[in-house]
């Protein structure tokens, strides 16, 4: 299934605030791979759904990351 560009936009975002939320937390990468798997069962967050994605935002939150809006 294709995405539409407004979709495709909003991934792009929940991958960035992701990534930033495990820069920010100083996560090594058996770690922040270990939460995808725990969240997801996957992986990568490039395999990810986008409600797969949000469960990663919040078992992030849950570790201390508060994702800034704006």
């Amino acid at each position: 299934m294709t995405m539409t560009p407004a979709q495709a936009a909003h991934r792009k975002n929940l991958l960035k605030v992701i990534h930033t939320g495990k820069r920010t937390l100083a996560m090594q990468e058996d770690d922040y791979r270990a939460l995808l798997v725990r969240a997801t069962g996957k992986n990568s967050a490039a395999a990810c759904t986008t409600g797969e994605l949000k469960r990663v935002i919040d078992a992030l939150r849950r570790l201390g990351f508060t994702p800034v809006r704006g």
